[in-house]
């Protein structure tokens, strides 16, 4: 079977990936694939959200060896984050991170911060459902720019309000979670937006002395597109 590649980033040949089971078989070329990073990252909640919940993923990996025992790992393992972003790769099973001290020794031999992620075995790994969140504001994705209803993705590093990043799933799904630029330092959150009535429209009072009639008016909202203003309307 040919080197799998992150439909998303683009990384590999993987070592492991999460295939989705309602695409082509994981035998096939034409299979949809995702490293670790772009699974953690929502990647795999744009892709299941986007064709549905028949497309869940599962686990696929490689066969491989401790690096500090050289035995062949069959059950969860520890995998250095550190190692990996550089390029490399270093695993331990669960016998020599509990008995044989292979996380310190490890460490002791680098010159730069390591930091371990446990690898659990599962069959199937289903997505996270979207958060809801309540809000009276409106949403745009910043890559297509449609607004946004429904479930989105809130990059959590680049703040709220109009600084905001926000994107839909079918720009997510298309590699718009890696592209962002930023990653893995941004992480996304998956929300759905559950929209409450606006305040009070502007309400029109008597004429004072002078002849001015004064209203009340809502504020101005964030998240509007580019050049587009006004109030909020009812969605």
């Amino acid at each position: 079977m040919p080197g799998k590649f992150c439909k998303s980033c683009g990384r590999g040949p993987l070592l492991e990936q999460f295939s989705c089971r309602g695409c082509p078989p994981q035998s096939s070329e034409t299979s949809y694939d995702l490293c670790f990073e772009c699974s953690w990252n929502c990647a795999r909640e744009a892709h299941t959200s986007k064709w549905g919940g028949d497309h869940a993923f599962q686990l696929f990996r490689l066969r491989r060896l401790c690096d500090h025992c050289d035995q062949e790992i069959k059950t969860d393992f520890l995998m250095c984050t550190a190692c990996r972003q550089d390029g490399g790769c270093y695993d331990l099973c669960l016998s020599c991170v509990l008995g044989r001290d292979g996380v310190e020794r490890h460490k002791a031999m680098t010159s730069h911060e390591h930091v371990f992620r446990q690898v659990l075995i599962s069959t199937f790994i289903p997505a996270k459902s979207a958060q809801p969140f309540d809000t009276h504001e409106r949403w745009w994705c910043n890559i297509c720019g449609q607004e946004l209803t429904a479930a989105f993705f809130h990059c959590q590093g680049c703040g709220t309000g109009s600084s905001g990043f926000d994107m839909c799933i079918s720009c997510a799904d298309q590699g718009g979670l890696f592209r962002h630029g930023v990653a893995p330092i941004h992480q996304f959150l998956h929300v759905t937006p559950t929209f409450t009535p606006p305040p009070n429209p502007p309400q029109a009072f008597p004429a004072s002395p002078g002849g001015f009639v004064h209203t009340n008016k809502p504020p101005m909202y964030d998240h509007m597109p580019p050049g587009n203003s006004g109030y909020y309307e009812s969605m």
